[in-house]
């Protein structure tokens, strides 16, 4: 979905540089994510690692319903 999304929102001209930030972007966050997750697991327990997962998850659903919604 989000290679959808890069190709009809941006102009061919710079499509690779979007696609370029967009694989950057996801890179970040998942690195993000992982050590945050990984932490939690590690230092407090594993119950906490996944319940940061599923309330980031749910906060994200609900912006995406959001989104499409307007």
């Amino acid at each position: 979905m989000e290679g959808v999304a890069v190709r009809d929102y941006v102009n061919s001209e710079i499509a690779g540089t979007a696609f370029g930030v967009l694989g950057a972007v996801n890179g970040i966050g998942d690195l993000v994510s992982s050590l945050a997750v990984g932490l939690l697991w590690t230092l407090i327990g594993s119950a906490w690692g996944f319940g940061y997962a599923v309330v980031f998850g749910i906060i994200g659903t609900v912006l995406m319903a959001r989104l499409r919604q307007k």
